[in-house]
């Protein structure tokens, strides 16, 4: 097929010795595998077109990935997209706040504040922080029976879509940084699982904003804890 598909110098003389050394291959993994298949001729017998069919499928995937990213420049053309920004807060802490500096500075065409209370007294605790550190961007609060974190934001998500129907919804998680590797395990684990939900989302954007905490100076000595 190479030979055929080219057609360099020489290629039907190219294609006579492909065709002997393909034959007498051919005829050796006969004779092997008849001779030796219960001694472990099977093994390449089976493993070899199992990777073949591995790799073509993984070639196809790649394959319609691309076709379906293609653009022509004819259809690229500047159009408004309506922005929703939801950024998800814990209790209120220097993290928090700086998320929320980071999604006013998007100017988006709305902008909310999500909490997830699992009962009244906390919700209410919420309302009562919210208020005194007079923050400016709306806050709404979920109900969610064990403080579980993908499944009411999605929720909330779609609940959003069809209050605005908005083009993009951009979802900004604040996160603690710690200075040491073994420290960041401990915190922003939430987060990570919610980032995996959200992924496959269509239509969301989801942005981490990350505070780092320095612990040799006075600020952020204790690590505030994530949503």
């Amino acid at each position: 097929m190479h030979h055929r598909r080219l057609k360099e110098p020489g290629w039907t003389r190219g294609i006579v010795i492909s065709g002997v050394g393909s034959a007498a291959t051919l005829v050796v993994l006969l004779i092997v595998a008849v001779t030796k298949f219960a001694k472990g001729a099977w093994v390449p017998l089976v493993v070899v077109p199992g990777i073949i069919v591995v790799f073509v499928a993984i070639h196809r995937e790649y394959a319609r990935v691309s076709k379906a990213l293609d653009v022509d420049p004819s259809e690229k053309r500047p159009r408004r997209v309506d922005h929703t920004v939801v950024v998800l807060v814990g209790r209120v802490h220097l993290g928090v706040l700086q998320a929320l500096d980071y999604a006013q500075s998007l100017r988006p065409d709305h902008l909310v504040a999500l909490y997830i209370s699992d009962d009244d007294d906390d919700r209410e605790a919420m309302q009562a922080q919210w208020r005194e550190f007079d923050i400016e961007v709306p806050l709404d609060i979920k109900h969610s029976s064990y403080r579980e974190l993908t499944g009411p934001v999605l929720e909330y998500l779609d609940g959003l879509d069809e209050r605005w129907h908005s083009d993009t919804v951009t979802v900004v998680v604040p996160e603690v940084v710690e200075g040491r590797w073994y420290e960041h395990l401990l915190h922003n684990q939430s987060a990570l699982f919610l980032k995996g939900g959200l992924l496959t989302r269509k239509g969301t954007v989801v942005t981490s904003v990350p505070y780092h905490v320095d612990h040799d100076d006075g600020e952020g000595g204790t690590a505030p804890q994530g949503p």
